[in-house]
């Protein structure tokens, strides 16, 4: 029997057998065999000073380092194309679209902390419609860190251990995000990753250069991963199990014979075909 599951949904299944004289039994369907339809070989990663690794003790530590190694654990051979430079904008990224789409992506990884700072909200408005568009044809899932900034950190209303936000700073990233969340929200291959706005509370996430430290691509890692994941963990698994039935061991008459997938919290699943298998 052949089911789709979600790796998440830890689905078992058995064989339902019903036959004449009110025989009924059911058979689990052992070693299962999963097939994965989702094959990712190629990562992009698009970005400024994080994603280039500055600050980073070794390439293993940066933000895009630690994104393609657990990535690999999943896909081993997975090859990575950083597109980076240190101030990285939505204006580079277009200005890379060739290398980019040469890369062949599956995914794309896109954190423009500094395009928060260098370019208008005006740029972002007419580029990255454009960007996006134009890497759709790739068939890669692009993911956008954006940054979200707790008003609680602002000047004058609150800070942290490492400072806090200027009111000015607030409202350009306030702006840009509703931008990129309108942009986004017709493409479905667009997905955006909110990263932490707890800057204020680790003074450790940043070095006396401003760049982060290993702690910091930590944590930029840590959240876009966890976008990446969680939307990744949602695709469906075809999975397979056999069973041998001798027929010879049942009394004569008409069987009739059903797959029953059940998830662990023992909801069964919907049949594509009602009634008997």
């Amino acid at each position: 029997g052949q089911w789709l599951a979600t790796s998440r949904d830890n689905s078992s299944a058995s064989l339902e057998i019903n036959g004449p004289d009110g025989f009924s039994t059911s058979i689990p369907l052992s070693n299962p065999v999963m097939s994965d339809p989702l094959n990712i070989s190629s990562y992009v990663a698009l970005g400024s000073g994080e994603t280039m690794g500055v600050g980073a003790s070794s390439a293993n530590n940066s933000t895009t380092g630690i994104i393609f190694n657990e990535l690999n654990q999943t896909w081993p051979g997975l090859t990575l194309t950083n597109i980076s430079d240190s101030w990285g904008s939505v204006t580079t990224f277009l200005s890379k679209q060739y290398d980019i789409t040469a890369a062949n992506p599956d995914i794309i990884t896109i954190v423009p902390i500094r395009d928060y700072k260098s370019s208008s909200s005006s740029v972002w408005q007419s580029s990255y419609p454009t960007l996006f568009d134009n890497l759709a044809s790739t068939g890669a899932q692009i993911y956008v860190g954006v940054m979200e900034i707790d008003p609680d950190y602002i000047c004058h209303i609150g800070s942290g251990p490492a400072g806090c936000f200027q009111y000015g700073e607030f409202q350009t990233i306030t702006e840009k995000n509703r931008i990129i969340t309108e942009i986004a929200s017709s493409r479905p291959w667009v997905t955006l990753v909110p990263l932490s706005d707890d800057g204020p509370e680790h003074p450790e996430w940043t070095d006396g250069n401003d760049d982060f430290t290993d702690a910091g691509h930590q944590a930029i890692a840590t959240a876009m991963l966890h976008g990446i994941n969680g939307e990744l963990d949602a695709r469906y698994f075809s999975i397979e199990a056999n069973y041998t039935q001798d027929l010879s061991t049942l009394s004569p008459g008409n069987y009739e014979f059903e797959m029953q997938v059940i998830d662990q919290f023992g909801n069964i699943a919907d049949d594509e075909v009602s009634g008997p298998d």
